[in-house]
């Protein structure tokens, strides 16, 4: 399963599983998504399960890439799921959007050159910026 190029914006939650994968369980690639005012955790197992288990999802080389956040890190979090490794930003400045008009043609477009610019290495099969919307 592929989570590619979205922008989860205003939200509490983005990416959740309700439970712990199976043993054995691979081929998740979560790569290029914009998390902006999420309030709890960009990805998580909502039943107490366990992080490292799931993490095992992310096998593969950039697996788990580009996706970026404003939200600082926060460590004693047990539920969530790291999706920071590999150039991975975390308390990111706050993003600015063109327009937070769902009706708008520019709804959720960044207004920041560097959700382009400084995506150096784009994962295969996604577009070469973070979030749903290029700048």
């Amino acid at each position: 399963m592929s989570i590619l190029n979205n922008t989860f914006h205003d939200i509490q939650h983005g990416i959740v599983f309700e439970e712990t994968p199976q043993e054995g369980s691979s081929g998740l690639l979560i790569a290029h998504n914009l998390f902006t005012e999420v309030t709890q955790r960009e990805a998580s197992i909502e039943e107490a399960g366990d992080a490292a288990l799931a993490a095992g999802w992310l096998t593969a080389t950039d697996a788990a890439r580009n996706n970026w956040s404003d939200r600082a890190a926060d460590e004693d979090e047990e539920s969530s799921i790291d999706i920071f490794g590999d150039d991975g930003r975390q308390g990111i400045e706050p993003v600015t959007y063109a327009s937070r008009d769902p009706s708008a043609d520019n709804f959720l477009k960044p207004t920041d050159p560097r959700i382009r610019n400084d995506v150096k290495t784009p994962t295969a099969g996604a577009d070469p910026w973070v979030g749903a919307v290029a700048p």
